[in-house]
């Protein structure tokens, strides 16, 4: 169990495989999990970070022209690349060369090296027939969310849309309860980052967009932010709104305040409560 401050919920992971686990918060205000689970969304497909093929290097300008002697043309080459899933060690860019001769099949997993990760090894690029060449460069590199070409085509290299996000797939269920909701939250990612680091970062851009610094969020025993003043009496209410007390922890602090009968009341309220 782990606590998010700004939140005010705890939060429990079960990890189904590697690249899909699940996340179930507890003890979310009342209609606040459908803001959180949309906020949240929008931040890992857009912000979470991964690697992607930018730049393909040849002597044509035009992805639909052929290759004499290849069994695929410029797009489809594009379309393979882009399935395969990289990752990089030490270096936010690297250049890979294709130089071969045929006959000869080309798999994702003969671009490893030291720099280069590949999770997806057995997919097939492309094949070179006999009596033919190949020489081909592509351009790796690190990013955030998805990006379009802003550069037209040249005679040496051709410009791709560069797909970054790492992550797949998520969902969601939200529980309501009388006082307080749980919301359930599956994250799918492509094997190249693990779903909890991704989860995590996302909460702390959040956290950073909405709240201000200088506000400090104390940890109380109750979950519950607002207080209904229809639970309490006119005599209790007068003493609340005097002291300017606007959370249960608050509340309990300052019990002092009030009459041995008060605080019975008071205290019945916080047993239905829990």
């Amino acid at each position: 169990m782990k606590y998010f401050k700004f939140l005010n919920s705890y939060y429990k992971e079960k990890k189904i495989k590697k690249n899909l686990s699940e996340f179930n918060l507890h003890h979310i205000n009342r209609n606040n999990s459908k803001i959180i689970i949309s906020t949240i969304r929008q931040i890992l497909f857009r912000y979470s970070k991964g690697c992607s093929v930018e730049k393909i290097y040849l002597n044509k300008n035009n992805e639909f022209s052929t290759i004499s002697g290849v069994d695929k043309n410029i797009n489809e080459i594009i379309y393979s690349l882009k399935r395969i899933k990289f990752k990089l060690v030490k270096k936010k860019k690297i250049i890979v060369k294709i130089k071969e001769k045929g006959p000869k099949k080309i798999f994702s997993k003969d671009f490893e090296n030291k720099y280069i990760k590949i999770l997806s090894k057995n997919k097939k690029v492309l094949e070179i027939s006999k009596n033919s060449k190949i020489d081909i460069a592509f351009k790796i590199g690190k990013g955030v969310g998805y990006k379009k070409a802003k550069k037209y085509n040249n005679k040496k290299h051709i410009y791709i849309d560069a797909n970054y996000c790492p992550i797949d797939n998520i969902k969601f269920k939200i529980k309501k309860y009388k006082n307080y909701e749980s919301l359930k939250i599956i994250v799918k990612t492509n094997k190249t980052v693990k779903p909890n680091k991704v989860l995590l970062k996302a909460f702390k851009i959040a956290k950073k967009l909405f709240l201000i610094k200088k506000r400090k969020i104390k940890l109380y025993n109750f979950y519950f932010n607002k207080i209904e003043e229809n639970n309490f009496s006119k005599k209790i209410n007068s003493i609340i709104k005097k002291k300017k007390i606007k959370l249960y922890g608050e509340l309990k602090k300052n019990i002092k305040c009030f009459s041995k009968k008060q605080t019975k009341e008071i205290k019945k309220v916080f047993s239905r409560m829990k």
